[in-house]
């Protein structure tokens, strides 16, 4: 519900007047999720009491057993593989994107930037499923998974604010194409929320959490190897 609406970022360089497409597009996911967030939401209160909504865990088997009887169970579980499919091709869409964009600008093996005839990037896509699998195979359920890699997330949230605030005072007469309103206190507000967030995912979900921020503080080692790496394979090009 909370995640995924600026996945149309990972595909930014393929589409057509992207300062004007993307934000229309970001604006757009959020205003459509919450509505549809809100209608569900009412449609929970008035189908069930006070009472009985607050003591279900799952409330949106209640409603459909009221709504359709004892397949309820069926129904949900029907609904939530259709939207799955969505969410993981949304998913398997855009992240491999990231690697790929990260293999052209040589943060990661060039190997990466490697895309099939249509153009889609296979070996960024292939090294994305196979690090869902493992995150898969090694957790113990879906919402320990989900508590692991919030913290990436979160982290992520919180290093773009940063990195807005830092690109701004370091290039401010840079062309962008973006605009940043209200600039800068949206973007202080948005880092603060991302921290309380940060906090309170690692205050009530803290082994989980750990493990996210382990792999989190993994990757910056892992990034200056890289770096050293082609630092040193460009000095080597550039004296042969």
């Amino acid at each position: 519900t909370y995640d995924g609406w600026y996945s149309a970022i990972y595909i930014g360089e393929e589409v057509k007047d992207p300062g004007r497409a993307i934000p229309r597009s970001l604006f757009s996911t959020v205003i459509a999720v919450a509505a549809l967030y809100l209608l569900i939401n009412t449609a929970l209160v008035v189908v069930l009491p006070a009472g009985a909504l607050g003591a279900t865990k799952t409330p949106f088997a209640a409603v459909a057993g009221i709504l359709v009887g004892g397949d309820a169970n069926r129904v949900i579980a029907a609904l939530v593989v259709v939207s799955l499919i969505g969410a993981l091709n949304a998913t398997l869409l855009g992240t491999p994107r990231v690697l790929f964009s990260m293999a052209k600008d040589g943060v990661v093996p060039k190997r990466l930037v490697a895309t099939t005839d249509g153009g889609t990037p296979s070996a960024a896509l292939l090294l994305t499923v196979v690090a869902a699998l493992l995150f898969v195979a090694f957790g113990q359920t879906f919402k320990s998974v989900i508590d692991s890699l919030s913290v990436l997330m979160v982290a992520m949230y919180t290093s773009v604010f940063l990195g807005l605030l830092v690109l701004r005072r370091r290039e401010p007469d840079v062309e962008r194409p973006y605009r940043a309103r209200l600039y800068p206190w949206l973007t202080l507000l948005g880092l603060a929320l991302a921290l309380a967030l940060l906090a309170g995912v690692a205050l009530t979900a803290t082994v989980h959490a750990a493990l996210g921020a382990v792999i989190l503080v993994v990757t910056v080692p892992a990034y200056l190897v890289q770096r050293r790496f082609q630092q040193r394979k460009s000095d080597v090009t550039a004296r042969s």
